[in-house]
């Protein structure tokens, strides 16, 4: 989970195109919702 969230930020940090913030954010979304079913 702790590597999931390190993922996300550092695939944030490393692309400064659109592409990466939608993918940012479709991560921290299922990141999310894996915690509600933990």
């Amino acid at each position: 989970m702790v590597a999931g969230l390190n993922n996300a930020k550092k695939m944030k940090a490393t692309t400064m195109n659109g592409e990466g913030d939608l993918a940012y954010t479709v991560n921290r979304f299922l990141i999310q919702v894996f915690l509600l079913f933990v």
